[in-house]
């Protein structure tokens, strides 16, 4: 009897647990998911031309060395372009660009480096460039990734 009244207990106490833990996941809306994924855009987006928005790197392993890679951004505007921030969305990702301002016509280069140390599996990173002082990003650019533990 005292057998099944711990058994009991416990039972309750792992209940309560369950409960409490389940009372702590939040749930994201799908709206606010697909905010994050794609970000709406500043008002200077269509400012900017690139050769290419999307790269996928060749699958690598964690030992391999940073791979670097660059984006070619145009100022396709009749207007000055400030850059005022690049941000990525992985500390395993740096980029920077070689100009801060862009007269109309004129080409920057964003140099881009991938760090695979600690990164297992298959991912695609950000890199938001920001112009202008606005709080959404100009353009979004994407770097695809496969690690594998070789």
């Amino acid at each position: 009897m005292k057998h099944l009244l711990y058994i009991l207990i416990l039972a309750a106490m792992s209940f309560a647990s369950m409960h409490e833990a389940a009372a702590q996941i939040k749930l994201v809306p799908k709206e606010k998911l697909d905010s994050i994924a794609n970000p709406a855009l500043s008002p200077e987006a269509g400012y900017l031309k690139f050769d290419k928005t999307v790269l996928t790197l060749p699958t690598m392993s964690e030992q391999d060395p940073p791979a670097r890679m660059s984006f070619l951004m145009t100022n396709v505007s009749d207007k000055e372009l400030r850059l005022t921030s690049l941000s990525t969305s992985c500390s395993c990702v740096t980029a920077r660009s070689d100009r801060q301002t862009l007269k109309p016509g004129e080409s920057a280069t964003i140099k881009v480096t991938y760090y695979p140390e600690g990164h297992l599996g298959t991912f695609t990173h950000r890199v938001n460039i920001f112009t202008g002082g606005y709080k959404e990003p100009s353009a979004l650019l994407k770097v695809n990734v496969h690690v594998e533990n070789n």
